[in-house]
């Protein structure tokens, strides 16, 4: 099996996932069903756009190497650090370190960007749940 067909199976497999979520969240009452809905539309639209790209390129396999599972297992430590940050540090500041501590880890050269972006996103992401969509 060539590495497109590889690639485009696990896609489908989202696309799957994220159109069981909506099928699910749309079940919810109104006013907990908007985040949901949004991540599972992101997922959905991101998994059939990768699907289509993957149903059309050839390429050599995908390899992983030892880097890539550290920034993985890192990466997870700090999702996890962010849940426990969550409830203690407020939603502003957990987010903020996990921003930064993502962009970091992945190799971002930039650390005045990095810094600005890791102030900013989070500011944009509550005002948009908190104060537009009053989530």
């Amino acid at each position: 099996m060539g590495i497109w067909k590889q690639d485009f199976f696990i896609y489908l497999f989202f696309l799957l996932i994220s159109l069981t979520v909506l099928a699910v969240a749309w079940q919810y009452p109104e006013g907990d069903k908007e985040f949901p809905l949004l991540v599972a539309g992101c997922l959905g639209v991101s998994s059939a756009f990768l699907a289509v790209r993957a149903f059309f390129k050839e390429g050599p396999a995908f390899q992983f190497s030892l880097v890539r599972y550290r920034k993985i297992i890192i990466q997870v430590i700090l999702i996890l650090g962010f849940f426990a940050a969550l409830p203690r540090a407020g939603f502003f500041l957990a987010a903020s370190l996990l921003s930064l501590l993502t962009i970091f880890n992945g190799g971002y050269a930039h650390k005045l960007i990095a810094v600005l972006f890791s102030l900013v996103f989070p500011g944009v992401i509550f005002f948009l749940f908190h104060v537009l969509l009053e989530v």
